[in-house]
């Protein structure tokens, strides 16, 4: 689901506070550049407890085209390690007013088959009001190599700067379904700059649907 992998607010937006305001989405982050994101979170819903922890990284290879990695490990109910890698294309020129990018991501989850998981990201940063912000959306079908019903998954997000861009607000929005079933879920969440390069994460998901869960997460983000 977008609003947990890497579209899944790890590193997604860690571009748009680092970067320029056209920097809206998960686009390519240019040469040589490096991206790390640690993250813990709680969970409570109708099933119980739970922990997460994961690990996320992105690597720019070239100016257009950056490969990314996740490992998340699941305490409580669906306890398991699951993981992600991919890559995002970018499809306009760097600087772009509206940037827009491809990805391809091989999903590995707790249970089940893997997934291949094509997207496709539109952004659109402006510099007003406050110091500016961003919105993005992207589109992603999850397929099951092992056969199934394919999902969808749409995920819409915006966010302000302040404070010279030391603070970010964001709220996403997600809705997923596959074989008739939906989920939509409201994640509010606030960006911290605490060094150059580094910045504390902090967000609480609701979930519509499913099993109700509420989710707080912390996350350290870091890119050099």
């Amino acid at each position: 689901m977008c609003h947990a992998v890497l579209c899944r607010l790890l590193a997604a937006v860690a571009v748009c506070l680092v970067a320029g305001t056209a920097a809206a989405g998960p686009w390519p982050r240019g040469q040589g550049a490096t991206f790390l994101s640690f993250g813990l979170a709680a969970v409570r819903s109708d099933r119980g407890a739970a922990q997460r922890a994961g690990v996320y990284a992105e690597f720019g290879r070239t100016p257009r085209l950056t490969f990314a990695g996740k490992i998340e490990r699941r305490a409580g109910p669906d306890a398991g390690l699951s993981g992600e890698a991919g890559l995002a294309l970018a499809l306009t020129p760097p600087g772009a007013a509206t940037p827009l990018a491809a990805g391809l991501s091989l999903v590995l989850p707790v249970t089940g088959a893997a997934r291949l998981r094509p997207a496709l990201h539109v952004g659109r940063g402006f510099a007003r009001p406050l110091d500016g912000g961003w919105l993005r959306l992207s589109l992603a079908a999850e397929i099951p190599l092992g056969g199934g019903s394919p999902a969808t998954d749409v995920f819409v997000q915006g966010g302000l700067r302040a404070f010279g861009g030391r603070t970010a607000a964001m709220l996403s929005l997600g809705a997923y379904g596959v074989g008739g079933r939906r989920l939509v879920t409201l994640t509010p969440a606030l960006a911290l700059r605490v060094a150059p390069g580094t910045h504390l994460v902090v967000e609480h998901v609701h979930e519509i649907g499913h099993d109700r869960s509420r989710r707080f997460g912390l996350m350290l983000w870091r890119a050099f």
